[in-house]
């Protein structure tokens, strides 16, 4: 089954029971981990993690009767359960046939609710396909916000906050915000706190342009930039320096890793309309927000480096690196590290 994008958060609040499996997909990764976290909490309760099980598109690669196992577990330690599988591919797609299969015929009962992450997926896609025909499962698009819907969210913070946004200041957060959701709460988080909300005392006020170009951290944004690039150019040297750089001038590693995976998702997008026999320059005007022409020429080279399958793979080298980081006691900034030289390994092999 499917839903169109503009029915997807009405749907979340009251999801029909008889669905097992959940399919979360499209250009914004951010908005696919947010509903995805959403859906997981209303399931399992507020704050209990003890019945979620955290898959990857390698764990079913190694195991392909691993997701059938989980789902049909019983837990004896918590009274829901959750399967959830970040950076779907082509193994995860070969599981969850099989396990859609399970379900229609009863050889699968389902003890635990399947919530599956992926990145942009053309409607030919396999993965897609699966869970729009499936009578089990529903497949739920998620794309950048865009007009109403990020003048809502924009709108929604900054009444909860006690705070008013001057016209200028409400027009640049809606010119560069929108095209993920995560990064997009994240920039309005830095602005209140910029604001003083939280602290002890704060009563509200006025949010100016001024504030919002402050907090949108114009050279913070530079650094990263210049990382990114570099991992994914294979350039190591650059790469050095700019982690370096930008470690030194307070770059957070998760947001970091975020901004990774919000670029391969926008390269995954150029890529794939090239590979369909579009314009390379044209598909990345489309982009919202269009390319920097800063960045364009960089871009465009990435985009001939890597194809879409490895852009596919590098989402979930970066979705499991964020997980690493939350769950791991290693430190966030060697995992991330690590990750950003695994890419640039990649692409210096392609070049």
């Amino acid at each position: 089954m499917k839903l169109k994008a503009h029915e997807v958060d009405r749907y979340l609040e009251r999801p029909d029971p008889k669905i097992k499996a959940f399919l979360f997909y499209g250009p914004d990764g951010g908005l696919v981990r947010e509903r995805a976290r959403h859906l997981t909490r209303r399931h399992l309760g507020p704050g209990d993690d003890m019945g979620l099980v955290e898959l990857s598109d390698t764990d079913l690669k190694s195991d392909p009767a691993r997701l059938a196992d989980e789902v049909s577990a019983i837990s004896m330690l918590a009274d829901a359960r959750v399967v959830r599988i970040a950076g779907a591919g082509d193994a995860a797609a070969r599981a969850i046939e099989a396990l859609l299969a399970g379900f229609g015929d009863g050889s699968v009962v389902p003890e635990a609710l399947v919530i599956v992450q992926a990145g942009d997926l053309a409607p030919s896609a396999k993965l897609r396909k699966l869970f729009e025909n499936a009578k089990e499962a529903m497949a739920l698009p998620c794309y950048g916000d865009e007009g109403r819907g990020l003048q809502e969210i924009i709108s929604e913070t900054f009444d909860k906050a006690n705070l008013r946004a001057e016209p200028a200041a409400f027009s640049l957060l809606m010119e560069r915000l929108g095209q993920d959701r995560a990064l997009t709460r994240g920039e309005l988080e830095k602005l209140l706190l910029l604001k003083g909300h939280g602290r002890e005392g704060f009563t509200g006020g006025t949010v100016t342009a001024q504030d919002v170009e402050a907090s949108l951290g114009l050279a913070e944004d530079a650094n990263m930039d210049r990382v990114i690039d570099a991992a994914l150019s294979g350039n190591f040297n650059e790469l050095d320096k700019a982690l370096t750089s930008a470690f030194a001038a307070g770059a957070n590693a998760i947001q970091l890793l975020r901004a990774l995976n919000n670029h391969l998702d926008r390269l995954y997008v150029v890529r794939a309309k090239r590979d369909t026999g579009g314009d390379i320059r044209s598909a990345m005007k489309s982009l919202r927000p269009p390319v920097f022409f800063k960045r364009e020429k960089a871009f465009q080279a990435q985009v001939s480096v890597w194809t879409a399958s490895t852009l596919q793979h590098a989402m979930q080298m970066t979705l499991q690196a964020e997980i690493d980081c939350k769950r791991t006691g290693s430190s966030d900034e060697i995992i991330c590290a690590h990750t950003l030289m695994a890419l640039a390994s990649n692409a210096a092999r392609r070049r």
